[in-house]
């Protein structure tokens, strides 16, 4: 199972795709932040201004008047040369795009069923203890996120 351009592009080469991710309704990971926990314990501030700058950073990916920006830095940094493709990466990054990236809790149980098949340790990992979603909640209860969400003119 790949995802968008991945799957398309592979398609293209003759390859069989049996899924893409984005339009299955399983869930998994994405636009989430990972560190110690001691780190957010002793640095919450900085948890807080890591989830601001993501938070914008979708506001601002999400926002219609800013796709062509996006297209155009996908291309250059992912170095595309087909527009076409670049357009086709933005279309799937706004549709597995959250506005309020919280952990999926069964999406982290499904990263952490793959990886074990290799690395069977990690099936002993409790992953609803790596998971700290207060952060996230505290600037949604302050009306961070809609204001965000606003000042770049959607809903």
């Amino acid at each position: 199972m790949l995802d968008g351009v991945f799957s398309r592009r592979l398609k293209q080469k003759g390859f069989s795709v049996i899924a893409e991710l984005s339009e299955t309704k399983i869930p998994y990971v994405s636009n989430v932040i990972v560190g110690t926990r001691a780190l957010f314990q002793h640095q919450p501030e900085l948890a807080e201004n890591i989830l601001k700058a993501l938070i914008e950073s979708l506001a601002f990916i999400l926002a219609p008047p800013n796709k062509p920006v996006v297209v155009h830095t996908i291309m250059k940094r992912l170095k595309i040369a087909d527009s076409l493709v670049a357009e086709q990466g933005y279309r799937d990054l706004v549709q597995i795009s959250d506005p309020k990236p919280y952990v999926s809790l069964e999406g982290l149980r499904n990263i952490q069923r793959l990886i074990k098949i290799q690395n069977p340790i990690v099936g002993n990992v409790k992953v609803e203890d790596l998971i700290d979603n207060r952060p996230l909640k505290k600037l949604e209860d302050s009306g961070f996120i809609q204001k965000t969400f606003s000042a770049y003119g959607m809903k």
